[in-house]
């Protein structure tokens, strides 16, 4: 556990967004480390989704990584799946397990995303502190879905009432909250200064 917790560090003490991304594509023990860590994003998207989703709705999985999330998916027999990530080295790890009907290589900015008016968009460690992701980014995200359709993300309350503050609010003014989890600790084994109080939120746009 205590590598997994060095490694959970410094990627979010690297700033620059290049280096991040040479780190992301050699962590080749990505899903053991967040498991061991606890990091509840994943399993939480996934069974709010479950609640309230149906199986064959087109589902993007935005930050996939290596196709954690997509692969709980899997398993409750979502099958209309698409993914994306900034990370060449993890897409390349997430078309392995054969989840996903594609994945695009983007890092989430302020340019749209490749897909639009999906049913679902899922974000599960997307907006966090540490990761390079800018102010745009959420909205952005919120924009590639339909109108009554879902967006389903993971946050830190902190991140929430400073970077995004501001779309937060039009998500909120734009959609109706339709569950959420309680605050908890995002990576309940992550080093005590890396612990982040945060929820899980369902919302379906307007």
């Amino acid at each position: 556990m205590k590598k997994a917790q060095k490694k959970l560090t410094e990627i979010y003490k690297t700033k620059d967004i290049n280096s991040k991304l040479k780190y992301y594509d050699t962590w080749d023990t990505y899903e053991e480390d967040l498991m061991s860590l606890g990091f509840f994003g994943p399993v939480a998207c996934t069974a709010l989704l479950f609640k309230y989703i149906k199986s064959d709705a087109k589902i993007f999985d935005v930050g996939c990584g290596p196709g954690n999330l997509g692969n709980y998916l899997k398993l409750l027999n979502f099958k209309n799946i698409y993914g994306l990530d900034g990370s060449q080295g993890m897409i390349e790890r997430a078309k392995q397990r054969k989840i996903y009907k594609k994945i695009y290589h983007q890092i989430v900015g302020t340019d749209p995303l490749p897909i639009l008016n999906v049913d679902v968009l899922v974000a599960s460690g997307v907006f966090s502190m540490g990761l390079p992701f800018p102010q745009g980014a959420m909205k952005v995200c919120f924009n590639s879905v339909r109108p009554g359709g879902y967006f389903c993300f993971s946050a830190p309350d902190k991140i929430l009432k400073t970077v995004f503050k501001e779309e937060f609010n039009f998500i909120k003014s734009h959609s109706e909250l339709i569950d959420s989890t309680s605050s908890q600790i995002l990576v309940p084994h992550a080093e005590a200064s890396d612990q982040q109080l945060a929820k899980v939120y369902l919302f379906r746009k307007k």
